[in-house]
């Protein structure tokens, strides 16, 4: 999922950085205009864009909960779909009741797909409201009231000012706006960028500090003794108290039901987990001692 969302995210930072040079120009030029008509109306184009800010934060975040929830589930229905056109499924979909199954998951991860959709739409409308309605009020409202004022109370503003000042207040709000709009964007990509580093600054514990280690001599004999392990999340063990002596020359077969551990078993043995009971032996040390590259 990481990976997917790199590409997309990159090229978004790139364009998103861009508009944020091309806005915050725009912004100074037409502020500095406003600043000398008269600092007052600069508030109903300021204040919307920190509602804009504070609540747009909120809205991408539940945008990244979003997507994260429902990626699975995607990953699910995308796959149930390929079975449908992809040639070598062709074979089975004809010859065994397949289809029925596939077409249910397909089904089933569409409906759950719609409900986490639903699960966070009234969040991000409620926050949208919010949002877009507090540009709206501040900006026409506040602004219209403050310039009639202007214009018939005191008597100040001429109606060329008027529309001077309205037209460059919009111009404003919607540089505001983008401005806003662009920031959120890059904070979007910060969050996808926090899952991307996180991703590549994952510490491999087993494959640590190799250079460090014995390298792995001919095969001679592998030993397991007394050796337990459970994937993390889980309280049953998949393996518990093996024992077992494999010689150079011997020929092993493991048999067992679905579960019963025969995958975990040879990835024990290949050291892509640690037992956390027991030890396995290679030529009666400690598997830990050795490089890991050369003992696979």
């Amino acid at each position: 999922w990481t990976l997917e969302k790199s590409s997309e995210q990159i090229m978004s930072c790139y364009e998103n950085y861009m508009k944020l040079i091309s806005s915050i120009l725009s912004i100074v030029s037409i502020f500095t205009l406003l600043f000398t008509t008269g600092p007052v109306v600069l508030i109903f184009a300021i204040i919307p864009m920190i509602f804009v800010s504070f609540f747009g934060k909120r809205i991408n975040k539940i945008d990244y909960e979003c997507d994260k929830e429902i990626n699975n589930v995607t990953r699910r229905k995308n796959y149930s779909r390929r079975v449908f056109y992809l040639k070598q499924f062709a074979e089975d979909i004809r010859a065994t009741g397949i289809k029925n199954v596939m077409k249910k998951n397909f089904e089933d991860s569409a409906n759950k797909e719609i409900d986490i959709q639903k699960k966070y739409a009234f969040k991000k409308l409620f926050l949208t409201l919010i949002k877009d309605g507090s540009y709206g009020f501040a900006q026409m409202l506040g602004l219209y009231l403050y310039i009639i004022y202007k214009a018939m109370i005191e008597k100040t503003y001429s109606i060329g000012t008027c529309a001077a000042v309205v037209n460059a207040v919009d111009r404003l709000t919607g540089y505001f706006y983008q401005f806003s709009f662009v920031t959120l964007s890059i904070q979007k990509n910060a969050i996808y960028a926090k899952s991307f580093f996180e991703f590549f600054n994952d510490v491999n514990v087993i494959e640590a500090d190799e250079k460090a280690k014995i390298p792995a001599r001919k095969f001679e004999v592998l030993e397991l003794n007394r050796v337990g392990f459970k994937y993390a999340n889980s309280t049953d063990f998949v393996l518990k108290d093996v024992n077992l002596t494999i010689n150079s020359g011997d020929k092993i077969a493991v048999v067992g039901l679905n579960g019963a551990g025969k995958s975990t078993l040879v990835k024990l043995i290949l050291r892509f987990y640690d037992p956390q009971q027991g030890k396995i032996l290679y030529i009666y040390n400690d598997m830990k001692k050795y490089n890991v590259h050369e003992l696979r």
